[in-house]
């Protein structure tokens, strides 16, 4: 009986500690327990966490700190965009007032300061090449940047150049989910928080919002949907734009009424970002682009293109997509080139025709030419060295996060309490620095290079950094249980 007992305050004991381990900590309890002297430096972050330990080494970007938390020794780099303040003890005497240092945002070491705005009465152009792969490279928070950049250089104008990388030919042959189409209608969800920079934000917070223009080359895929919330739009005389026609593809999920109100609602998400731009036939657009069973037919009225649904009848009419059944399918090859009809992908001449695109240009001085600018408008800008300095972080953010997770999983808590103390010492750095690396780029980790590798992915398909935290949590349990 009396064993009993003891055992069950040791259990209620181990809960305890357990619940405070999970339990967020206030600022000040996430200290080290130390005390503080003369050497000891402080690092307050931006979430209102503070550690108190030593600053071992220090860049423009990063500084790499020592100490003990929870009885466990560790040494972590922490990015200076996470830190709110450091505060140095070292060379003062004890009980002096530490010197504060603010921390210089990470982007200033690496884009040059914007150039002097000089205002010549002539309109001023601000140019955004979006290249790349949706979602990593083109992605909202280096969009952000860029159009805060062309705020600060008061621009007039804003022509963003569209050209999305898509799979090759060779890659999409014989593999069996890229063959089912590389571009898919639940992009759009992703492409939402990219569109809302433009969409949203510009207007509220420029006091005279830009006239934004789109040039595209290609946009197929969720990035589709961004050119079509402008009113001014041109294309690349090879441009092409859609690649989002799977949305019927939702039918072999489910119930068929629960699936169709699916299919209706993200229709509609569709719509209403379509709807900014101020096209006519927002739905039969939409549907054409996204469902592979509508027929969509465009004859001219009074000079003017209208769409409907359904086969042309007349000479004059011209079927734009087919229903996609049987012969009139279109072959992988086809769909990957937005070269089918299954579903609507517009090319220049289409785009011109429907009245979604206002002209073609093949070159960014004939783009110039057709809005009445000449090149010498456009500013010196920062946008290129921002886009670049995402795309170099973020592939050198995957390089390094790999490396660490394999580190992480080499680790053998083995030996005596020293050691194995150190070990998980070294865990949860590694998991630490994994989660720096994923608070920074978030957005761009996909969840099929998380899940090729083992990371734990969230419910939105992005980085488990809760996840690694349980990891963590879990590896300070076993020390806090751990004997000599």
């Amino acid at each position: 009986m009396k064993r009993n007992r003891i055992q069950r305050g040791i259990a209620a004991l181990i809960a305890a500690m357990t619940l405070h381990m999970l339990t967020p900590a206030p600022a000040h309890a996430w200290a080290a327990p130390v005390a503080m002297t003369a050497s000891t430096d402080t690092l307050i972050f931006k979430n209102g966490n503070v550690l108190e330990g030593t600053i071992v080494s220090e860049t423009g970007t990063h500084v790499r700190f020592k100490g003990e938390l929870h009885g466990i020794a560790f040494e972590t780099e922490y990015p200076k965009a996470d830190i709110l303040e450091i505060k140095r003890g070292t060379g003062q005497a004890a009980g002096q007032a530490a010197t504060d240092t603010k921390v210089v945002d990470p982007s200033s070491y690496l884009t040059p300061p914007p150039a002097p705005v000089i205002d010549d009465g002539r309109d001023k152009i601000y140019w955004i090449d979006l290249t790349g792969k949706f979602g990593e490279e083109i992605t909202q928070t280096p969009l952000r940047n860029a159009l805060k950049d062309a705020k600060n250089q008061r621009a007039d104008v804003i022509i963003v150049m569209v050209d999305n990388k898509v799979v090759d030919d060779e890659e999409i042959r014989g593999n069996e989910e890229l063959e089912k189409l590389y571009a898919q209608f639940d992009e759009l969800f992703r492409a939402e928080k990219i569109m809302a920079v433009v969409v949203d934000e510009v207007p509220a917070e420029w006091q005279k919002p830009p006239r934004i223009i789109y040039w595209v080359r290609r946009a197929l895929g969720g990035i589709a949907f961004m050119p079509l919330t402008s009113k001014e739009v041109y294309f690349h005389p090879e441009g092409k734009l859609g690649g989002v026609g799977n949305l019927n593809g939702m039918r072999a999920r489910g119930h068929r009424r629960v699936v169709e109100k699916q299919i209706s609602l993200r229709r509609g998400h569709a719509v209403g970002w379509v709807n900014q731009s101020g096209f006519p036939q927002p739905e039969m657009l939409v549907r054409a682009l996204t469902q592979e069973d509508f027929v969509l037919s465009l004859k001219i009225e009074g000079g003017r293109p209208v769409l409907f649904e359904g086969y042309p009848s007349n000479p004059g009419e011209e079927l734009l997509t087919d229903d996609g059944m049987e012969g009139n399918a279109d072959t992988i090859d086809q769909a990957a080139r937005g070269e089918g009809n299954d579903v609507l992908t517009l090319d220049h001449r289409l785009a011109k025709l429907l009245g979604i695109s206002k002209g073609t240009a093949e070159t960014r001085d004939e783009l110039l030419s057709l809005l009445g600018y000449r090149t010498d408008q456009i500013v010196k800008s920062r946008s290129e060295a921002i886009m670049r300095d995402w795309v170099r972080g973020f592939e050198a953010g995957k390089t390094q996060a790999r490396r660490l997770w394999e580190e992480f999983g080499e680790v053998q808590v083995q030996g005596d309490y020293d050691q194995r103390r150190q070990a998980r010492s070294t865990q949860i750095q590694k998991i630490e620095q994994i989660k720096s690396i994923f608070k920074r780029y978030a957005e761009s980790f996909e969840w099929r290079w998380l899940a090729r590798y083992g990371f734990p992915i969230d419910g939105e398909g992005g980085p488990g950094i809760a996840q690694l935290t349980e990891i963590q949590d879990r590896i300070r349990t076993q020390q806090l249980l751990d004997r000599r």
